[in-house]
């Protein structure tokens, strides 16, 4: 990540190996080949693709679309990947466009627009997801008087993601197996064997005893 902030003095190697690691730990749909396909394009178009998208965007901060765009051209690289790229040289104003800050920026309580958004992955999302973090970054900002970051709000975006995620599946288990059920299921008491019993083994059968006739005596 330190190689994609060094910009144009960063060797070109060193820049796609960073480009590499971020696509390894970026948290989202997972695409197999997308790896593949990044190791794929040459040295010079690594280097010509990020030296024009960041200094797009270092002349004009409001040019991020065209950063995007620039960073789009390489092989493997869509809005959702460019934006992270972009988002480590600036991650006070530029949000990497994650499924979760995607839905809690244009979150509405109906169905089909909260947590199971679905997601295009295009350029024009992206755009109306930055201008809703902006928003919501600048009103944050005026209530607290300090600064609040593009990064810090993705950051509470995957929590609150993940944690929708994990409710929604725990609704979907039966009643009676959820974890927080406080009384567990008993087993059945047909069947249970005695308690002197080894667990699979018949209890052992006392040996019967002779009653002894009783004889008067003469």
């Amino acid at each position: 990540m330190e190689a994609v902030r060094l910009l144009l003095n960063t060797p070109c190697n060193e820049l796609q190996g960073a480009i590499l690691t971020l696509i390894h730990s970026k948290h989202g749909t997972f695409r197999p080949n997308l790896a593949n396909l990044v190791a794929s394009n040459s040295d010079s178009d690594v280097l010509s693709a990020t030296k024009s998208a960041f200094a797009t965007y270092e002349a004009d901060h409001d040019a991020y679309a065209a950063s995007i765009a620039a960073l789009s051209k390489l092989k493997g690289i869509g809005p959702a990947t460019a934006s992270l790229l972009l988002s480590c040289y600036d991650p006070i104003r530029i949000p990497f466009f994650s499924d979760q800050l995607f839905r809690y920026a244009l979150w509405q309580r109906t169905i089909g627009c909260g947590w199971d958004r679905k997601i295009k992955y295009s350029t024009s999302e992206y755009k109306e997801m930055f201008q809703k973090v902006r928003a919501l970054r600048e009103r944050l900002e005026s209530e607290s008087g300090q600064e609040v970051s593009a990064l810090t709000l993705e950051k509470v975006a995957y929590v609150l993601g993940k944690e929708a995620q994990l409710d929604s599946k725990q609704d979907a288990v039966p009643e009676g197996q959820r974890e927080e059920d406080d009384e567990p299921l008993q087993p059945s008491k047909k069947g249970r064997k005695r308690k002197d019993a080894t667990i699979g083994e018949e209890p052992k059968q006392q040996p019967a005893t002779r009653k002894r006739k009783k004889h008067s005596r003469p």
